[in-house]
């Protein structure tokens, strides 16, 4: 499984002037290091979580679909719309699937495409990356549309970064617990 984001987000969680202000930063010298460490953190978030923050276009590609379910999650949440879904042949020319044949339940943790009535999954022609999706996640195109405990998430993050003079390699306690609401559940 792969995911190749197309069109990426417009926006970061955090502006940089909303982090200079929580990290009381007055002058201007540093701001190309707080936006870097603005998008660090909310990559890390979005790793940790499975979800999209601010919105992008995606295309996620897989083997083939899992023998006897219905439905197959979607690697980042909340899923907003399915633009395509295509099998790839040995050739990588690519068939349509239609779109009346799936419907997207967005509401599902994580996100998922579920077959509808009795229609079935297309078989790829090809081993490898046969089966693609594109489609469009996260939350909104602007930082107000994020859960505020995913934004403080990342503006703490952002704040131990910038204290360190990087980022870490675990969560802190406090960045745990605001993103374990919307972490996915690992068995």
């Amino acid at each position: 499984m792969s995911i190749r984001t197309i069109t990426p987000p417009a926006a970061e969680p955090a502006t940089l002037a909303e982090m200079k202000l929580f990290l009381r930063v007055d002058h201007d010298d540093e701001d190309s290091l707080i936006a870097a460490l603005i998008r660090t953190a909310r990559e890390r978030v979005e790793a940790a979580t499975g979800r999209a923050l601010i919105t992008r276009t995606v295309v996620e590609s897989f083997d083939a679909w899992d023998a006897g379910r219905r439905w197959r999650a979607l690697s980042l949440s909340p899923a907003i719309a399915i633009a395509e879904t295509r099998t790839l042949d040995e050739d990588g020319a690519a068939a349509v699937f239609p779109a009346d044949k799936y419907y997207l339940d967005p509401a599902a943790s994580p996100s998922r495409l579920v077959l509808a009535g009795g229609a079935a999954w297309p078989r790829p022609g090809r081993a490898s990356g046969g089966v693609e999706i594109e489609y469009a996640a996260g939350y909104g195109e602007e930082p107000d549309d994020v859960p505020d405990a995913l934004r403080q998430a990342v503006r703490e993050l952002v704040a131990e970064a910038y204290e360190r003079g990087g980022p870490e390699g675990t969560f802190g306690p406090s960045v745990r617990a605001l993103i374990a609401p919307f972490a996915r559940a690992r068995l």
